[in-house]
């Protein structure tokens, strides 16, 4: 594999009086949950070498706890994005930063990751969760659906 991919929906999020679904922050669940999940991702080796982070408070928090010192690059492209707009967001990407990270929202980042594979069907995405997709790309920009192999899924759930 040349390019992983790490596509990861954000972690669980509160309903707030008055906020706008932007600005929804992380609930506790969500708090505890997206430390374990940085942790998860050192351990398997996949700190990214750069992060795309969805423009809303709950992916900017979720990012934050998950401890991972890399650059990050906030796409408000990706808030609430369908999958066709997260695909157009990595092909956008210059270069091979790998691994790459995503943190977005459902339906959209469970539907590219569906997308991107080639043989493997991811079904219900919770929050939190991180599919692991390998590419025999050389870039972003050559990365197309169907083209990705999954390498690993993961949730907090099953990491305590």
């Amino acid at each position: 594999m040349t390019l992983r991919l790490i596509l990861l929906r954000h972690a669980k999020s509160d309903w707030h009086a008055g906020l706008s679904d932007h600005e929804r922050p992380l609930n506790r669940r969500g708090r505890l949950a997206a430390p374990l999940m940085g942790a998860w991702l050192r351990e398997e080796g996949l700190t990214p070498a750069l992060a795309l982070v969805s423009s809303a408070t709950r992916t900017q928090e979720t990012w934050e706890r998950l401890g991972l010192a890399a650059p990050m690059e906030t796409r408000p492209a990706i808030y609430e994005a369908e999958a066709e707009t997260i695909l157009e967001e990595l092909n956008l990407t210059g270069g091979a930063a790998s691994p790459l990270l995503l943190v977005g929202h459902n339906p959209g980042i469970g539907d590219a990751a569906n997308r991107l594979l080639s043989d493997d069907v991811i079904g219900d995405f919770p929050t939190a969760q991180a599919a692991v997709i390998g590419f025999e790309a050389a870039v972003w920009a050559d990365v197309r659906p169907g083209c990705g192999r999954l390498l690993a899924l993961a949730q907090p759930k099953g990491l305590v």
